[in-house]
């Protein structure tokens, strides 16, 4: 078994330059599946292992020296396929929408462009090994190849694994075109080995709405730790004296009123913020007010550095816009040591014990007076259990996801 050869193809349904950008949740996700399949392959045995990420379109010299900077660790090969003419036009077609405001990022008209033109490239990529294993990494990685699936599984017949970011109905919220998401969803779900939904009510939600069994999916939890336990026990030693709030922003929070509310009803409770992302227009009066009390960083590229800022604060601010999922930034508070505080959106997935749940801003305050009162040495034992919690949920996965795979080869 040890001398068997194992190919990966990895479906990604994105542009190559999309693996350069500056890491977000989705490309932080579908990285760390593809190192914890080859890690769940090595621990069985299967050594000889060759795996390829397949992207959409053209890349630079530039941008293929990014792509193998982010990819080096396990010599994951990149491999772009054009896409076909129809796609192009789309791909142009939304562009103009997108400037005009038509059409968002959650328009059913954002999977399409994505349809790969032939696949004679991926087929000789799979011929000759012993085990075949097919990802695909969401709703859009699907798009890319439906119109070939079929010819790939009767040639291959590869072990297909369905990496999900969201259930499919949550995300794309509107009638006609949730309907559209959700049967396209159900054909990928139909023809899959094993799915791995992002969160506990994810996984209830494939189960109702597509009368999948419960051994054929599993939940990949959007909690991405920097290594052991113990090293975040170590990174997390560091804390203000004062009592200190971590917010994590972004583009979609930005213009959000009811969050800029929030952070304005909250901020003279403490005496230091951290603030991380984009920068919302609250955050940018309050440093230009009260600059020595806002720690404010655009951006920090290194997810060790990213953390360990966090982890000076003792509680982190959740806020999440919709369902679908699990929202990344409250396990990441968890993974800092934070105790969190989320609205309801924010908190939906698996249990924290130390995330309290806040209906308005009134409830926020009232909240963090009852919690601030206490001693900040109890406020982060109990960030420290969050941290526990949210670290033996991501080991569960991994001992799952190593046994599912196993059963596989």
């Amino acid at each position: 078994m040890s001398g068997d050869r194992v190919t990966i193809v990895f479906i990604s349904g994105f542009r190559g330059e999309v693996f350069t950008r500056k890491p977000f949740g989705g490309i932080v996700r579908s990285i760390g599946l593809l190192e914890h399949l080859i890690m769940s392959l090595k621990k069985i045995g299967l050594d000889n292992i060759d795996a390829y990420l397949v992207t959409l379109g053209y890349k630079s010299k530039t941008q293929s020296k990014l792509l193998g900077e982010n990819f080096n660790l396990h010599r994951i090969k990149i491999v772009e396929i054009p896409v076909t003419l129809t796609s192009k036009v789309y791909r142009v077609l939304q562009r103009t929408l997108r400037s005009m405001g038509v059409i968002g990022d959650r328009s059913i008209l954002t999977l399409y462009g994505r349809t790969i033109r032939e696949i004679s490239k991926l087929n000789d990529i799979l011929e000759g090994s012993n085990h075949k294993v097919l990802v695909i990494n969401s709703l859009m990685g699907y798009v890319s190849i439906r119109k070939h699936i079929s010819r790939i599984i009767k040639k291959s017949k590869p072990v297909i694994i369905y990496l999900s970011h969201d259930f499919t109905g949550d995300f794309y919220r509107q009638g006609y075109s949730s309907k559209i998401a959700e049967g396209l969803e159900r054909e990928i779900c139909n023809i899959s080995d094993l799915i791995l939904a992002s969160s506990i009510r994810d996984r209830e939600q494939y189960i109702k709405h597509y009368k999948i069994t419960y051994d054929k999916i599993i939940v990949y939890p959007n909690i991405y730790p920097i290594d052991t336990l113990s090293d975040h026990y170590e990174l997390i030693r560091s804390k203000y004296e004062e009592p200190t709030l971590a917010i994590i922003g972004s583009r979609s929070l930005y213009k959000d009123r009811f969050f800029n509310g929030l952070v304005e009803s909250i901020y003279d409770l403490f005496d230091r913020i951290i603030y991380i992302g984009y920068k919302a227009p609250i955050i940018d009066h309050l440093i230009k007010k009260y600059r020595e009390m806002i720690e404010y960083h655009k951006h920090i590229p290194s997810r060790y550095d990213f953390l360990k800022t966090l982890s000076k604060a003792h509680i982190g601010l959740n806020y999440g816009l919709w369902l679908g999922g699990s929202n990344v930034k409250r396990y990441d508070y968890a993974l800092s040591g934070l105790l969190i505080l989320s609205n309801a959106l924010g908190a939906r997935g698996e249990i924290l014990p130390c995330e309290y749940v806040y209906a308005d801003q009134a409830d926020l305050r009232g909240k963090l007076r009852q919690l601030l009162s206490r001693d900040l040495d109890e406020i982060i034992r109990c960030g420290r259990t969050n941290l526990d919690t949210a670290y033996s949920y991501y080991e569960g996965f991994v001992r799952e996801f190593m046994r599912k795979i196993s059963t596989f080869l």
